[in-house]
């Protein structure tokens, strides 16, 4: 007699929702989000079973939300800010916590007259109307200069297949310049990191594609049920070590010399990654540095992070002059072809009349 099911409190992931659409195909799913602050929940959207992506949904009677950049204006559709709500159901305060209720509860310029309350909850406007929650803002990172929201990094991670449960992305490092995206998550079968990475470069920006992937039995949860991001950190990473492929041709051995006196190291293998060998955005500048002047001018910084090992590099750099040298050619081979399409033609005409190429 089951009609519908109204789930809150908690984000609804893609592995749970198709476990209840297996079991209660006939049932409607309805997806809630709210805080206390704002007497529970303010959004709701109705689950489809094919969906990839799950959104908290449009504003209920009342309420008004908004999304809010760090600069203060309102975010268009796509881009991350926090999520503000507004309308009948705010609390009026915390209880003999003023300078928190001044915090959390106050005005935009922009908005003049209308109280918002300021969740802490990361989110974006999607193109429906709806909003995607992203994760808590106290999960947003800074790396290597980019502004990071890792439950952006989570959602992309999930919708590559409904076998990952829970996923989880954390950044590992002994100094702020050598921290590293690190994914963990927990599956129905083994996924394959290498896979996965490759499906993240195409719909992520190369800084937030994670470095090391790792699949766990289970992922550690706090008391409160929710995953245990400090646990995960300390976690020793897997790393699998390949074995070593050393330079042989001359162009590979330029790159790992420049490479070894950059990061200040001995041996370098043509698989190595960069910033796994302990490089940083600031040592990512002077090896920029040394490859324009030593190898090509046009060479971009955001290449250097997107082929992190030699052997990936040089694959992309010979691509790119291939292509270059089938769209460009010199003065003398341009001249070679023209004369080489006129011969052409001419014996062609020839063949027509029925003379030869002199006349």
């Amino acid at each position: 007699r089951l009609k519908r099911c109204i789930c809150s409190g908690e984000e609804l992931s893609i592995e749970v929702k198709d476990r209840f659409f297996r079991k209660m195909p006939e049932v409607e799913l309805h997806n809630l989000y709210g805080p206390t602050e704002a007497s529970i929940d303010v959004t709701f959207y109705e689950v489809q079973a094919a969906d990839r992506l799950i959104p908290i949904g449009k504003p209920v009677a009342n309420t008004r939300l908004y999304i809010v950049t760090e600069e203060g204006s309102l975010a268009p559709i796509g881009v991350p800010g926090e999520l503000c709500i507004a309308g009948i159901q705010l609390a009026k305060g915390y209880l003999n916590r003023p300078e928190l209720t001044a915090e959390k509860f106050r005005e935009l310029p922009l908005l003049p007259g209308e109280r918002l309350y300021f969740t802490g909850d990361l989110a974006r406007w999607l193109g429906d109307g709806n909003i995607a929650y992203l994760g808590r803002k106290d999960t947003q990172i800074k790396l290597r200069g980019f502004r990071i929201e890792l439950g952006e990094i989570e959602s992309a991670i999930q919708s590559y297949t409904d076998r990952i449960e829970t996923v989880a992305v954390v950044s590992q490092g002994t100094q702020a310049e050598s921290k590293v995206l690190c994914a963990y998550y927990s599956a129905t079968e083994q996924i394959d990191s290498g896979q996965l990475q490759t499906y993240l470069q195409r719909h992520l920006p190369v800084y937030m594609v994670p470095l090391h992937y790792q699949q766990l039995p289970a992922l550690p949860h706090t008391s409160s049920g929710k995953i245990d991001r400090k646990a995960l950190s300390r976690t020793p990473l897997n790393v699998q070590k390949e074995r070593a492929v050393l330079p042989k041709t001359e162009l590979e051995k330029q790159l790992a010399l420049i490479w070894k006196e950059v990061l200040q190291i001995e041996k370098v293998s043509i698989r190595d990654d960069f910033f796994q060998l302990g490089g940083n955005s600031l040592s990512v500048i002077h090896l920029h540095k040394r490859l324009t002047e030593q190898l090509d001018p046009n060479i971009s910084i955001a290449n250097l992070y997107r082929y992190r090992t030699i052997e990936s590099f040089l694959a992309y750099t010979s691509q790119k002059s291939h292509a270059g040298k089938s769209q460009t050619m010199t003065v003398p081979e341009r001249k070679e072809r023209l004369l080489q399409g006129n011969a052409k033609r001419s014996q062609r005409l020839s063949k027509r009349k029925g003379t030869n190429s002199d006349e």
